[in-house]
C-alpha cells in the first residue's frame, strides 16, 4: 500500500484531497517517477489527473510520431541514394568511423528448385531470364534493407559488402538473399543523411517513451 506524504494533502493539479475515506488516490509511484525523469514534478498528482495527463501526452506523442513518419518517407528515400556499397575495406586514406555490422535480407519464391537448376542449362532461355530477374529484384531488396540499417547508424558507406544466396526452405523454391557489411561514416556525411538519421532517432526516442508510459498506465 502506498504511503501518502504529509505534505501531499491535496493534488497539486486539481486541488482535491488525497487519501482518507473520501479522498482521491495518489498517482502510482512508477508514473510519478517517470515524469520526474522527464523534468516534470508529478509528486503531488492524484491518479485521475495523472491519467488525464497521460492520455493527452500519449495523443501528442502519437501525432508527433505520425508527423515524423511522413517527413521520413521523403527523407529516407533521398538519403538512401547517397549511401554507397563497397566490396572492399575503406581506403587507408579515409579517416572515418566504423559504426557496426549491418545486413539486409529478402526472401523470394521461384518455384521448385529442380526447375531452377535445369533452367541454367538454357542461359538465354525464357525461364532462365525469369529466375534471374527474380534474383536481381531480391538483391535490390536486400541491398536497400542494408542501406537503411546503415542510415540508422548515421553512416554513408557499407564496406566489405557481401551478397549471398541460399535456400530458405528445403525444396520448396524459396531463396533468401542476404547482403551484409560494415557501416562506415566518413567526415563528409551528406546533409540529407544527417537529417534523416536525426529524424529516425527522434522517432525512436518518442516511441520508447510512449512504450514505457503504456507499461505504467493504470487504464
Amino acid at each position: 500500500m502506498e504511503v501518502v506524504m504529509a505534505d501531499a494533502v491535496n493534488c497539486s493539479i486539481c486541488g482535491k484531497k488525497i487519501g482518507g475515506i473520501l479522498g482521491t488516490s495518489l498517482a502510482m509511484s512508477g508514473q510519478r517517477e517517470f515524469w520526474g525523469k522527464q523534468g516534470i514534478d508529478a509528486s503531488g498528482w492524484c491518479q485521475k489527473c495523472m491519467d488525464e495527463y497521460v492520455k493527452e501526452e500519449n495523443k501528442k506523442m502519437s501525432q508527433e510520431i505520425e508527423e515524423i513518419s511522413d517527413m521520413l518517407k521523403h527523407k529516407v528515400k533521398s538519403a538512401l541514394e547517397y549511401i554507397e556499397l563497397l566490396t572492399t575495406p575503406p581506403p587507408v586514406s579515409w579517416d572515418g568511423i566504423f559504426k557496426g555490422i549491418v545486413s539486409g535480407h529478402a526472401v523470394i519464391g521461384t518455384g521448385p528448385l529442380t526447375e531452377i537448376v535445369s533452367a541454367w542449362t538454357d542461359f538465354f532461355g525464357e525461364k532462365s531470364h525469369t529466375y534471374q530477374e527474380k534474383i536481381r529484384e531480391g538483391e535490390k531488396g536486400a541491398i536497400l534493407d542494408t542501406k537503411f540499417e546503415c542510415l540508422k547508424k548515421g553512416a554513408n558507406f557499407v564496406v566489405g559488402c557481401n551478397i549471398s544466396i541460399q535456400e530458405a526452405t528445403s525444396g520448396h523454391g524459396m531463396l533468401m538473399i542476404s547482403c551484409a557489411g560494415t557501416a562506415y561514416q566518413t567526415k563528409d556525411v551528406p546533409e540529407i543523411i544527417i537529417e534523416a538519421y536525426e529524424l529516425i532517432k527522434k522517432k525512436e526516442k518518442i516511441q520508447h517513451l510512449q512504450g514505457e508510459l503504456k507499461k505504467l498506465s493504470s487504464f
